[in-house]
């Protein structure tokens, strides 16, 4: 019987559970998260990186795009360097018609080397999943899985793209997920303004690209 993922949440949300992790926890802890469209792999990357920056540090991007399964798995069974704190593994790039079949090999190697990852790969490892891949993942790593800290699954709103904020990346002093900020919203440069105008256009069309 075919296993559903569950309702969607918000990105917003999804990066304060992502925060609390890194907050609460230190080496190797697994997060899934489905559905994730391009900008929002490369907005969690950018934001991991700012969180971790404190401790000198930055989230390293792992892209299927980039060579064969064998090799991206190779990279994750290895301790990483020094200066990462965190590795998001994503399929930015990959064409459609190869993401499946891509990502049933990687779960599947990833499951195979599953002891090995968890015993070098001593940083948070978030896997950018496609939409609808949960059973795939129950399916072909379930030993992996088990090691599991997070998952979710972005909300898509039927008419566009998810909505990606800015989000603090400083914990509130006693807080788990940080508070909005306050005060009045930055009024930009006329030299910033003149670049924000087409791309406030594009985004008002529904062209998120």
């Amino acid at each position: 019987m075919p296993v559903n993922e569950p309702e969607g949440t918000g990105f917003e949300e999804i990066w304060h559970r992502v925060w609390a992790e890194f907050s609460l926890q230190d080496g190797f802890w697994l997060a899934a998260i489905f559905g994730t469209e391009p900008f929002e792999a490369n907005e969690l990357a950018s934001r991991a990186t700012a969180l971790l920056r404190r401790r000198a540090l930055h989230a390293q991007e792992v892209s299927l795009r980039d060579g064969p399964v064998g090799q991206v798995v190779d990279a994750l069974v290895q301790a990483p360097p020094p200066s990462v704190g965190a590795t998001l593994v994503t399929d930015v790039g990959l064409p459609t018609a190869d993401r499946d079949l891509t990502w049933r090999q990687l779960l599947r190697r990833l499951n195979e080397r599953r002891d090995a990852i968890v015993g070098r790969h001593r940083v948070p490892l978030i896997l950018l999943c496609p939409a609808g891949s949960l059973p795939l993942v129950r399916e072909e790593a379930p030993d992996l899985w088990a090691f599991r800290t997070l998952t979710a699954t972005v909300a898509r709103r039927p008419t566009g793209p998810a909505t990606v904020g800015p989000a603090s990346v400083e914990p509130a002093e006693g807080a788990l997920i940080p508070p909005p900020a306050a005060g009045q919203p930055a009024r930009p440069s006329p030299e910033i303004a003149a670049l924000l105008r087409p791309l406030a256009a594009a985004l008002a069309r529904g062209d998120a690209d």
